[in-house]
């Protein structure tokens, strides 16, 4: 975003969130927090890219033997003012701190109005999910909220106000994220259970 709305961008929001800027009991310092799930998830107003894949992938930086990603040079290499950029940079700090997490990616669910763009955003944002080994969850279809049903900057069936879920748009998501937790993740605490 814009210059002065660092709080909307989506790599200071990850830095702010693993470096623990604003928590002041330290919970999410890493030699305390070690997440099984880390859940990733944008609305339909966090981003329009603006780049491609392709160009976010281009910024790789390799190390002496040409075959090694050199994480730091990549990540300092991104341009945090382009989306998939900023979408590579949020996954490539939460796999590198937390490399035991899984990452479920949601992907943003459905708004009022016509939203030509929308098609452009879940395929950008699928496509670096899948790259990096994460679970996508596909809150546009398989959440139940119906961009037919909605007012644009008004009271709908599942939105507030357009954009922003109610309490029943907020309890289909949750049915839809529990689901899939369910269907796709064990921890090694389960794993051991079946296999003893």
């Amino acid at each position: 975003r814009d210059s002065g709305n660092e709080r909307q961008n989506l790599a200071y929001q990850i830095e702010v969130a693993l470096n623990d800027l604003n928590n002041p009991n330290g919970i999410f310092n890493q030699s305390t927090f070690d997440p099984n799930i880390v859940i990733f998830a944008l609305g339909t107003n966090d981003g329009l890219p603006n780049d491609t894949f392709d160009d976010a992938m281009s910024k790789t930086v390799y190390k002496s033997d040409g075959n090694t990603v050199d994480i730091e040079k990549t990540l300092n290499n991104l341009d945090l003012t382009k989306f998939n950029e900023s979408v590579r940079y949020a996954f490539l700090k939460i796999k590198s701190t937390f490399p035991m997490a899984q990452i479920f990616v949601i992907l943003p669910i459905q708004r009022a109005g016509k939203n030509t763009w929308f098609e452009s955003l879940h395929n950008s944002l699928e496509k670096m999910a899948k790259t990096y080994s994460c679970i996508v969850i596909d809150g546009a279809s398989d959440c139940g909220i119906n961009s037919d049903l909605e007012t644009f900057n008004g009271l709908g069936v599942y939105l507030k106000d357009g954009l922003h879920p109610n309490e029943k748009g907020q309890n289909l998501m949750l049915k839809m994220i529990v689901s899939s937790l369910l269907m796709n993740f064990m921890d090694f605490d389960g794993m051991n259970t079946i296999i003893n």
